[in-house]
């Protein structure tokens, strides 16, 4: 009776224990990067449009070389400004008093330059007469050379002191019209910190941010159609006058194309769209994939296409039909759209639903 006791004791209490032990641990995901390439179309002709937000193709950002008080702004969005208007100005009482210091320091200096030449000259011709000794005549020599030096010090002074004075106002480089005033009075304002973007000319330029699959495609004096939406049964023409060579944050490259018949009742900040002509390659249009993004099963060709769920991607099997082996990849003829992902790397480790990042160096 004893041993069977013991028997049902020792399990309980190591079972305990057991329990005891365990401890709640929280996982963090670990996605695994996945090279992979966009199904793209290469063959013929064909347009794509990508959005952008047009903006006056010359403007400047204008702002105080010093940070102080805005005492004085006396413009509004929309105003016409001359050459050399003044546009604002900052609290100029300390530059003031420290102008007027520095212009009395010169006076003064001034003065002693001209006693001390006096006396140079004064003190060489006693010398010269033998009326007085050589160390008179250093001595009167390096009093003038103390002078000079400290007359030429406060003139940079009094320079220095002006231009501090003229960063406290702002003037119109050009004529044109105040775009985006950023402060108001009796705020301060820092200094480098735009306060009012001007527009000069009546020439627009439309920013558009067009996909990496394309980028390489276009160049500049490229001619495209541009429509904004305040005038959306207006086709504009324009051309490409730059071209990107980074990515922005929303992972496309800026275009910036030039609007050649534009109207007066288009305007900077408008939204708008830009239709981009391609030509890739010869032959008929067609979708293609890298050969490294298709696989084979019982169930025919297949490939995994990655698709965007928040801020992760999720492996889907895809089945399609392909065609020929050209030089950009095999034909897609069904079972892809353009733009979609495919992975191209891996496939043996992958399975529908399982969630990957995407690796940074893309396969073309």
């Amino acid at each position: 009776m004893k041993t069977i006791k013991l028997l049902i004791i020792i399990p309980v209490f190591i079972g305990l224990v057991s329990c005891g032990g365990k401890k709640e641990e929280k996982q963090t995901e670990l996605l695994r990067p996945v090279k992979y390439s966009q199904v793209i179309q290469v063959g013929g002709s064909f347009e794509r449009t990508f959005t952008g937000i047009s903006k006056s193709a010359n403007e400047a950002n204008l702002s105080f070389r010093s940070s102080g008080l805005l005492i004085s702004f006396p413009i509004k969005a929309g105003q016409k400004v001359n050459r050399g208007q003044l546009l604002g100005s900052l609290d100029d009482k300390d530059a003031q008093l420290a102008y007027q210091q520095a212009k009395a320091s010169l006076e003064n200096n001034r003065v002693q330059l001209k006693n001390t030449e006096s006396n140079l000259r004064r003190i060489k011709d006693l010398y010269l007469a033998n009326n007085a000794t050589l160390s008179d005549y250093e001595q009167a020599k390096s009093q003038y050379a103390s002078a000079k030096a400290n007359y030429e010090s406060a003139e940079k002074s009094l320079e220095l002191k002006q231009s501090q004075l003229e960063y406290l106002k702002i003037y119109a480089p050009a004529d044109g019209t105040v775009a985006v005033t950023n402060v108001k009075e009796n705020e301060v304002v820092q200094a480098g910190s735009p306060v009012v973007v001007l527009y000069f000319g009546d020439e627009l330029e439309v920013e558009a941010g067009v996909a990496e699959s394309y980028i390489s495609m276009l160049s500049k004096d490229d001619p495209v159609n541009i429509r904004f939406t305040a005038k959306e049964n207006m086709v504009f023409d324009g051309e490409i006058t730059e071209i990107g060579l980074a990515k922005t944050g929303a992972g496309v490259y800026p275009v910036t194309v030039t609007v050649m018949n534009i109207t007066s009742d288009i305007r900077a900040g408008m939204p708008a769209e830009v239709t981009f002509s391609f030509t890739a390659g010869s032959g008929e249009p067609r979708l293609v994939v890298p050969p490294s993004a298709v696989n084979q099963d019982s169930n025919g060709n297949f490939v995994y296409k990655l698709n965007p769920q928040d801020s992760v991607y999720v492996v889907a099997k895809q089945i399609v039909q392909i065609g020929q082996l050209y030089p950009e990849g095999f034909e897609i003829i069904s079972g892809l759209n353009e733009g979609e992902f495919v992975a191209t790397a891996g496939l043996s480790t992958l399975y529908d639903g399982k969630r990957v990042s995407l690796l940074t160096d893309k396969i073309n």
